[in-house]
């Protein structure tokens, strides 16, 4: 699994064939911190025409434990051809470090992104979110446990997404790697770590996608999530991608598609009607 996830970035979105693309200016190996004599660094991606663009920071998956920002570089390829700046980040990886420092890393690369947004041409405003897997995980907690200070999230993708832990029985060594121990021996790191215990009615709109025949985080993850989330009447939207599992629904060019259809409706659409409707 761990092997296929890093490989992830290579292979091509599935499905029907892509739009001729747009010229992008792309910037690699940016530094974002050094922590524990380790670099963090992140890729932007933003089309190369002088416009302002609304801003996606995006975070790769890999259990916690592996994968890169290369990984998601085909996603932020598509988010910078339709008019996004998408900037791909790196954390600590487990067992070196132990969560949050992963959650913790992207707080840090999210006040970062938007400290730096003027000078990439984009905009703090209009600031979006989006994960996969673990990743997913990641960007939940950030749209759903926002922190004084940190910047006002408009809109969130979370693919795949682990909401909680409760499908992993008590004594079960998966994640201790990650989190120190089992959920019998850790309750309370677990817990902070399911985006479902943060979620309010203040949280960001959130574009959910989840393969039907997931193996590797289960569906009703997803599914349960999204339930809560319309119980707190927050704008949110679940498609199920039939009949694939984990890494499948990861390339699939359809699920793809509607993530950047999304974040088009909250970051680009009505920051456009909301320009129009003041003149």
């Amino acid at each position: 699994l761990l092997f296929a996830i890093c490989f992830q970035g290579t292979l091509p979105l599935e499905g029907a064939e892509p739009q001729p693309t747009s010229p992008l200016h792309i910037e690699r190996n940016l530094l974002v911190r050094e922590i524990d004599g380790q670099k963090l660094e992140a890729d932007l991606y933003r089309p190369a025409r002088e416009t302002v663009c609304p801003l996606v920071m995006m975070v790769h998956g890999g259990a916690w434990s592996a994968g890169d920002k290369s990984n998601v570089e085909r996603h932020a390829r598509q988010l910078a051809e339709n008019g996004f700046a998408a900037v791909a980040i790196q954390y600590r990886l487990a067992p070196q470090h132990i969560y949050p420092a992963q959650l913790d890393d992207c707080r840090f690369a999210l006040r970062w992104a938007a400290q730096h947004a003027t000078a990439w041409r984009a905009d703090p405003q209009r600031l979006g979110l989006w994960g996969y897997s673990a990743g997913a995980q990641l960007v939940a907690m950030l749209a759903c446990q926002p922190l004084p200070g940190e910047p006002t999230i408009s809109a969130c993708v979370a693919g795949g997404l682990p909401s909680d832990f409760t499908h992993i029985p008590l004594d079960n060594q998966m994640l201790s790697q990650v989190m120190g121990g089992s959920r019998r021996e850790q309750p309370e790191l677990y817990s902070a770590a399911s985006p479902m215990e943060f979620a309010s009615r203040d949280t960001c709109p959130i574009f959910l996608f989840h393969g039907s025949s997931d193996l590797i985080v289960p569906y009703s993850s997803s599914r349960r999530f999204y339930e809560r989330l319309r119980e707190l009447s927050v704008e949110s939207e679940l498609l199920t991608v039939q009949g694939k599992g984990h890494l499948l629904t990861f390339i699939d060019r359809a699920a793809a598609e509607k993530t950047v259809a999304f974040l088009k409706s909250h970051l680009l659409e009505q920051t456009a009607a909301t320009d129009r409707s003041g003149e």
